[in-house]
């Protein structure tokens, strides 16, 4: 579950993407704190970046071993030693009550290299120790960048609005997403559920998630600790009109993202958790079928 969380209005250098390395240890940065996977095991820790005349300087603050990571020419963060990840897990459920147990594991830091999509970038925020001037977004795979930012400044990663169109098509007469809602989401959904201590197991896919998490907190019964912790996973929402086709809009980052969804099929439940990548200017497609979607019986 959640530790410590950093302001989200934090000045300075930020890291933004997901970073994983080979002993297990997945790092997503974000501007508010970095969340630690390890395992079973997930936390929110803050963390701060430090500008060297050399090189980049992550310092993480996990409460189970804080670390340093060194950001290298090639994306690549360079750490040693172990750290623990000291978080919970849900041990019940009844009604509104959620209860929870410690779960802690350790994994070694050594070199963790940036996940392809994940938009990886060292983003410089407004505020008062930070110069008047737009909030650059600098790529920190580009040394020669970092001493350019102030001069060229770019649009901060998260700002820029993105659009995904989504269209639907079935052999039936009638659409069964017509009407439906739709989700765009940061991180897939059995994953968001289980880093926020939801009530599945770790080998339950995204529709299998779905149908634990309605039996556990679907209405009549209801569970606000989990709904408030997955509502940052949500990124951006619509609805399907008639002929099952909506675009979504977001101020996001460009990189991949997941589209979450659930209709009643003809054999069962279908649900969608469909990965894509989302680039700037336009010309973002995905159609979906029964084919890519889980059927859930």
């Amino acid at each position: 579950m959640m530790g410590t969380i950093a302001p989200p209005d934090v000045d300075g250098l930020r890291l933004i993407g997901k970073y994983s390395s080979s002993s297990g240890l997945l790092l997503d940065f974000s501007g508010a704190g970095v969340i630690l996977d390890c395992g079973q095991a997930h936390v929110k820790a803050p963390y701060t970046v430090e500008n060297t005349p050399a090189q980049f300087l992550v310092h993480v603050q996990n409460s189970g071993g804080p670390f340093t990571l060194g950001v290298t020419s090639d994306s690549v963060l360079r750490g040693s030693g172990a750290t623990a990840v000291n978080g919970r897990l849900v041990s019940g459920i009844q009604g509104e009550n959620v209860t929870f147990i410690p779960h802690s594991e350790t994994c070694n830091v050594g070199n963790l290299a940036a996940k392809a999509g994940s938009g990886s970038t060292a983003e410089i925020s407004g505020g008062a120790t930070s110069a008047p001037a737009p909030a650059p977004a600098v790529p920190v795979s580009s040394a020669a960048a970092r001493t350019t930012a102030a001069a060229s400044p770019v649009t901060p990663a998260g700002s820029a609005t993105l659009s995904l169109a989504i269209s639907s098509t079935f052999p039936t007469a009638k659409n069964p997403l017509a009407g439906a809602n739709v989700a765009l989401m940061s991180e897939r959904y059995d994953i968001a559920l289980r880093k926020v201590g939801g009530p599945i197991a770790a080998d339950v896919t995204p529709g299998r998630a779905l149908v634990a998490y309605m039996a556990n907190c679907g209405p009549p019964k209801s569970c606000p600790p989990l709904a408030t912790a997955m509502h940052p996973y949500f990124v951006g929402k619509g609805t399907f009109d008639s002929n099952g086709s909506v675009t979504v809009s977001a101020p996001l980052a460009p990189g991949t993202y997941y589209v979450f969804c659930s209709a009643a099929g003809t054999k069962g439940a279908l649900v969608w958790d469909v990965p894509v990548t989302l680039k700037p200017g336009g010309g973002n497609t995905i159609t979906l079928t029964a084919t890519n979607a889980e059927l859930v019986q």
